[in-house]
């Protein structure tokens, strides 16, 4: 063999050694192995405030901490349990101050929690890319189902889910998984969805409506009030009518159809229901929606919910806040003072008609239990047909109708959905 050939050996066989990609590198990897090993993970941060959002493995619970630098020893055992008792400022192990600056390199690159962090609820899964898939994700206590495309369910009690980050650490345990999977099998049968349609159906003619259809259009309403973020465009509710005519006693009903779900209130200001709301999908009712100073901030509010939009506000820090709605909610008054003419185009007015004399006090109404059970079939069936009824409605929206306004014909499709 010559010398040509003996390089030629030794270039096919001698070990191929390439340096690292630069770029492929995490720089916060020793930051994210500590959080790792005391169990904590940084879901959220809010630059406005300072506050981050904090899930612990421990205590499957989610912390909001105002300001990292008040961390002390007894908040991060609080988070992180009896196992990291020794992790933290003990021998050859990580100082609290360590894990303050681990938790705020982290949360300098986490998203931002307006808008990114999904409570309680249902909420549309999407991709690490912020793409929408196919799948439901039911948000309920500390735990999260994804309702797939063919109707199975997946549970996870992680509070990252494809491209969604959960806020797991709510009290409220508002939907049975074990009974929704069950539920979810029988709505892919059309027959038994029907019998649970007319149950709601026949439950809300039990009051005096102006119009038939106006029992079948609360059913509908209540299954797209499930899942009313996931839809591209919602409507808001108003129920009016006169006194005595069973407007109260209608949201008593709704809230137990919805459940712990459910954020009923009255005379409430724009801050205070925008607050309660948080980052939550309840299902809000404000009854007793009488003209009041409140009124026309509130429904300044709701305008953003039909396609999602913020609310822009300066403030005295000179730095800028946003808000906005994904909900459809409900309203009841006398009057609902809809005035502006964006306002009468985003609702759907169902109006109640007075009680015969010989019908007061005759109204009987199913029990708590049977109310909640109703609700939680009509949460299935909703789950189970979001996305399709989502990707209709988007079909439907390029149907006109002469001398109807575009808002309307998607408040008419969205109550047909």
């Amino acid at each position: 063999m010559n010398t040509y050939d003996d390089l030629m050996l030794l270039a096919t066989t001698a070990p191929v050694f390439v340096l690292p990609d630069p770029s492929a590198i995490d720089p916060l990897e020793d930051e994210k192995e500590i959080l790792r090993d005391l169990g904590i993970d940084v879901l959220a941060h809010d630059p406005q405030s300072g506050a981050v959002l904090i899930y612990s493995e421990a205590s499957r619970k989610t912390y909001r901490k105002a300001d990292i630098n008040r961390l002390q020893r007894t908040h991060l055992l609080e988070m992180c349990g009896v196992d990291a008792k020794d992790k933290i400022d003990g021998e050859d192990n990580y100082t609290t101050g360590r894990v303050r600056e681990a938790i705020a390199l982290v949360a300098c690159y986490a998203s931002q929690s307006d808008g990114q962090v999904n409570g309680l609820g249902c909420w549309r899964a999407v991709n690490e890319k912020g793409h929408k898939l196919d799948s439901i994700l039911v948000v309920s206590g500390n735990q999260a189902g994804e309702v797939t495309a063919d109707g199975k369910l997946v549970l996870h009690d992680r509070p990252r889910v494809h491209g969604n980050v959960l806020n797991l650490g709510h009290p409220q345990h508002w939907c049975d998984f074990d009974q929704l999977k069950d539920r979810l099998r029988h709505a892919g049968d059309h027959q038994w969805g029907e019998s649970v349609i007319d149950e709601a159906v026949t439950l809300f003619q039990k009051w005096h409506w102006e119009g038939k259809l106006r029992p079948m259009l609360l059913c509908g309403l209540v299954m797209a009030t499930f899942v009313q973020t996931t839809l591209s465009w919602r409507p808001l509710v108003g129920i009016s009518g006169p006194s005595h005519t069973g407007k109260s006693t209608l949201f008593e009903v709704l809230e137990g159809l919805f459940g712990p779900l459910s954020l009923l209130s009255s005379k409430v200001t724009e801050a205070g229901f925008r607050q309660a709301l948080g980052d939550n999908a309840n299902a809000a009712m404000i009854d007793e929606f009488e003209k009041s100073r409140y009124r026309n901030q509130l429904l300044e509010l709701l305008r953003t919910s039909a396609k999602g939009t913020k609310v822009l506000r300066g403030t005295a820090s000179q730095e800028g806040k946003q808000f906005g709605l994904r909900h459809i909610v409900w309203v009841a008054s006398i009057e609902l003072g809809l005035q502006a003419e964006a306002d009468r185009n985003r609702f759907i007015v169902l109006e109640t008609k007075r009680i015969p004399d010989d019908q007061v006090g005759t109204l009987v109404l199913p029990t708590d239990e049977k109310l909640a059970e109703l609700g939680q079939c009509l949460l299935a069936i909703a789950v189970r047909y979001a996305v399709e009824a989502d990707r209709l409605a988007g079909q439907l929206k390029a149907v006109s109708r002469k001398g109807f306004n575009a808002r309307t014909i998607s408040a008419m499709q969205c109550q047909r959905r």
